[in-house]
C-alpha cells in the first residue's frame, strides 16, 4: 500500500521507491507532498508525489502478473506515440511504478456547459489521437505481455 492506515503517511516502501527512482533529488526539490489519488476499477492505488516544481504519479500493483503486463503495455503504448504516461521508474516484481503525472483535467469536464463549436474543436484532436492509437499502437506490440487474455 502507498499510505499507512492514516491515509496520509506514505509507507516506507512506498517512500523508499521513489527515492531510489532518483525523483526530485536536487536540494532544491524540497520534502515532497503526497496526495491520494481514486482510481477507477483495479485494485491499484495511486498517489500524486510533489516536490518543488516536479510531480509524478507513484502507482502501486498488488497482482505480479498484472504488474508485468501495466509495465510492458504502458511502456510500449508510450514509445509508439506517447500513448499514456512515461514510466520513470518500475519495479514490477514488488508492485511499484512511478509515472508521468499527466494533470487532473478531463475532457468531459471541459465539455461540459461549452457551446457546440468549442465542444467539436476539443473532440477533434482526440478522434484523431484516438484513430493513431488504433494504426501505431499495433506495431511491435506483443500479445504475451497481456495479463488475462490476448
Amino acid at each position: 500500500m502507498i499510505f499507512e492506515t492514516d491515509g496520509r503517511t506514505p509507507t516506507p516502501l512506498a517512500l523508499d521507491f521513489v527515492r531510489r527512482s532518483g525523483f526530485a533529488a536536487s536540494p532544491e526539490a524540497g520534502e515532497a507532498v503526497w496526495s491520494p489519488l481514486s482510481g477507477d476499477g483495479s485494485d491499484r492505488r495511486f498517489a500524486r508525489v510533489r516536490a518543488g516544481n516536479q510531480t509524478a504519479v507513484l502507482v502501486y500493483g498488488p497482482d505480479a502478473a498484472e504488474n508485468r503486463s501495466y509495465d510492458q503495455i504502458g511502456r510500449h503504448l508510450y514509445q509508439v506515440g506517447a500513448f499514456g504516461p512515461r514510466f520513470l521508474a518500475s519495479d514490477p516484481v514488488q508492485g511499484w511504478f512511478l509515472i508521468e503525472d499527466l494533470g487532473d483535467v478531463r475532457l468531459q469536464d471541459l465539455v461540459q456547459n461549452t457551446d457546440d463549436i468549442l465542444i467539436q474543436g476539443l473532440y477533434d484532436p482526440v478522434i484523431q489521437l484516438l484513430a493513431d492509437f488504433h494504426e501505431q499502437a499495433i506495431h511491435g506490440f506483443d500479445a504475451a505481455w497481456c495479463h488475462q487474455t490476448p
